[in-house]
């Protein structure tokens, strides 16, 4: 997932006034540091005051709760507790920081982290990472989307990975993630698992895919991190174009 340095340099300082940093930063104090928490009322005073900064520093050391970065807009320290999901070349899955951490590795970055006072201290909080080959974002960056019905997408298949592909549809980009062992019956032959028909959806071939959850990842982020949304939830079908072959989800009997 490529990432343009004009496209995130342009806006490195943003107002994000969302509920959803709010929590991630009550979570992290009431659970990390045992701080007193902060009411409903107090936590719509304090999102005003959270900015955002998105840009490119080096990783300088992981530990089991934070990294420590380098760069032109923040030096320190940035709390890295909780929740992730993480993507690399060849798996995405979800996981606390002690899971995902041993992938992070002290180099050039893109960070987005948010800074907070609260008690007359400051909280700086890591919100998400990209390194060549890895990505990682914590949950509550994502806007959950579920329905009863089917949405469906069409577009080209970019890249692959164990449990995932990525598929463009002019200028979005979403991650289609699907277990390895789910099982599907394929058109002409009968039932399979993903892991054993995954190897004929190519990058470059046109999909349509049909599902029932999105994660949505927020403008701020998307712009910078270069991905869109998260699909999942396949009870419909995934049918390649260019090849033809088809799958439909099977339950069993």
């Amino acid at each position: 997932m490529s990432v343009h340095v004009g496209d995130y340099m342009r806006g490195k300082y943003l107002v994000f006034a969302s509920v959803a940093v709010v929590l991630v930063c009550l979570v992290l104090f009431t659970s990390s540091y045992g701080v007193a928490s902060i009411s409903v009322s107090e936590g719509e005073q304090l999102r005003d005051k959270l900015e955002v900064k998105i840009f490119r520093g080096t990783i300088v050391s992981v530990t089991n709760t934070s990294v420590v970065v380098e760069g032109n807009e923040f030096s320190g320290e940035l709390i890295a507790r909780g929740m992730w999901i993480g993507v690399n070349e060849s798996f995405i899955g979800r996981g606390s920081w002690i899971k995902v951490m041993g992938k992070v590795e002290t180099k050039d970055s893109l960070i987005a982290m948010v800074s907070v006072e609260k008690n007359e201290r400051t909280f700086n909080i890591l919100l998400g990472l990209e390194q060549d080959g890895l990505t990682i974002l914590r949950p509550r960056l994502f806007k959950v989307f579920h329905t009863k019905n089917y949405f469906a997408i069409y577009g080209e298949i970019i890249s692959k990975g164990t449990n995932y592909m990525v598929i463009k549809n002019h200028d979005r980009k979403v991650m289609a993630v699907i277990n390895p062992d789910s099982t599907w019956y394929k058109a002409g032959q009968g039932v399979v698992t993903w892991s054993e028909v995954s190897g004929e959806f190519k990058p470059g071939d046109v999909i349509r895919v049909f599902y029932h959850n999105i994660l949505v990842l927020r403008k701020n982020f998307r712009d910078s991190f270069g991905i869109n949304a998260i699909l999942w939830g396949y009870s419909g079908a995934i049918i390649d174009l260019t090849s033809g072959t088809s799958l439909v989800r099977y339950l069993g009997e």
